[in-house]
């Protein structure tokens, strides 16, 4: 059984590798994905990355539920507001996920540490991190959810 304190040396320790979901297990789609899949996707998923048209896995950027209450929300007027989006499914639904999508979503690469990971998710306040090597290429994800597991593990945290 692991404690707290030595938890906290298991997150300086533990790289991203070691725990993350390997890229065949995630959701993607490219940039040219239309609405409806998009919105398909995002009923069972709280986010999808994006990867570029052609390529076989270089990360452009993340749709998340938030991501679609744009689509969902009253327009709002962009000649008010400087950086207001003009996307609105009251203005139709010929949008792409390169329309939709954050881009430059923040990312890690797969030999950081845990303690690494958590210090982007609290400084960004994200919740989970595409991993990629040096091409941008996604090669997995890292959640917060995948931290809570190895806690829960570590510390033999009984559950409810």
């Amino acid at each position: 059984m692991t404690d707290t304190t030595t938890f906290q040396g298991t997150l300086n320790t533990t790289s991203v590798r070691d725990i993350m979901k390997p890229r065949q297990h995630l959701t993607c789609v490219d940039e040219t994905a239309t609405t409806t899949t998009i919105l398909n996707y995002l009923k069972d998923h709280d986010y999808l990355w994006i990867i570029k048209p052609n390529s076989l896995h270089t990360l452009t950027g993340i749709i998340t539920r938030t991501n679609a209450i744009t689509l969902f929300a009253k327009p709002i007027d962009t000649t008010t507001y400087d950086h207001a989006s003009p996307i609105s499914l009251a203005y139709g639904t010929d949008y792409t996920a390169a329309d939709l999508m954050t881009p430059r979503p923040v990312t890690i690469i797969k030999d950081a540490t845990l303690a690494d990971a958590l210090t982007l998710m609290k400084q960004h306040k994200i919740n989970q991190l595409p991993v990629v090597d040096t091409n941008l290429d996604i090669l997995g994800e890292l959640t917060i959810h995948h931290i809570i597991n190895l806690y829960i593990h570590d510390t033999n945290t009984p559950h409810p």
